[in-house]
């Protein structure tokens, strides 16, 4: 069961190649282990989203000054 709390925390910090890697790893033939794939996909992809969807809001508010070259 480690190595699915490894997948989670993959997900989690938004490293989805490794998470990739890690989830090829993991035992599928088991259901509880499928369920647990299934959802953690799900929650931290929201999660993923909604930290896509703050990002975005704190650049776009940002404005950026123009450099003045000196003579």
């Amino acid at each position: 069961m480690n190595i699915g709390r490894m997948y989670q925390a993959l997900l989690a910090s938004g490293d989805l190649k490794s998470a990739r890697i890690v989830l090829s790893k993991m035992p599928k033939d088991d259901p509880h282990v499928r369920l647990i794939i299934q959802e953690s996909q799900t929650v931290y992809a929201k999660m993923a989203s909604e930290k896509k969807t703050e990002k975005n809001r704190k650049t776009k508010g940002i404005k950026h000054k123009k450099s003045k070259a000196k003579k």
